[in-house]
C-alpha cells in the first residue's frame, strides 16, 4: 500500500496534486511534519520537497473541510507557514469547488525561484473523502493502534 495521497481533477484526471514522503521530525519545542507535494497537468510536473507543516495544526485539511458544500461568495485561501504551498478555492454555483494549488518553495534551488499551479475541480460530495484521506496522510503513524 502506498502512503502517497493523490487528488485528481473531476473534469480532467490528468491534472492532480500528490502528497508524499511524509516525515515527522520530533523536536522538544514543536514537532515538525514535512512532506513533498507534486502538481501535474499536461506539460507540467513540479515538485516541492520538505514542505513544512506543524503537527498541531493540520491546517490545510481543516481549510478544505471548512469549505461550505452549499457554496460561498468570493475566493477563500490558505497558505502554509513557510509559503511553500497555497490553495485558493472558488465555488462554481453548481456543486463544484475550484481548487487552485500553488507551489512556491521559499528555498532557492539551483534553478532559482519558481512557482507552479494547477486547478482541480472537486465535486462537493467528494470533499469529505479527500479531507479524511488528507488527515490520514498528515497523521499517519502518530496514533497507530488507537481506535
Amino acid at each position: 500500500m502506498s502512503d502517497d495521497l493523490t487528488l485528481r481533477c473531476a473534469r480532467d484526471p490528468r491534472v492532480s496534486i500528490t502528497f508524499a514522503d511524509r516525515e515527522l521530525r520530533p523536536d522538544p519545542q514543536d514537532s515538525v511534519l514535512t512532506f513533498a507535494v507534486t502538481v501535474e497537468a499536461p506539460g507540467l510536473r513540479a515538485r516541492a520537497g520538505s514542505v513544512t507543516h506543524y503537527v498541531d495544526g493540520m491546517a490545510v485539511a481543516q481549510f478544505v473541510e471548512r469549505l461550505d458544500l452549499r457554496g460561498w461568495d468570493g475566493e477563500l485561501s490558505w497558505t502554509s507557514t513557510d509559503r511553500d504551498i497555497s490553495v485558493c478555492a472558488l465555488y462554481d454555483g453548481r456543486g463544484y469547488m475550484r481548487l487552485t494549488w500553488s507551489l512556491s518553495p521559499w528555498r532557492k534551488s539551483e534553478q532559482g525561484e519558481w512557482t507552479a499551479s494547477v486547478t482541480l475541480w472537486l465535486e462537493g460530495g467528494s470533499r469529505d473523502r479527500f479531507v479524511a484521506d488528507l488527515l490520514a496522510f498528515l497523521s499517519q503513524g502518530d496514533h497507530r493502534g488507537e481506535n
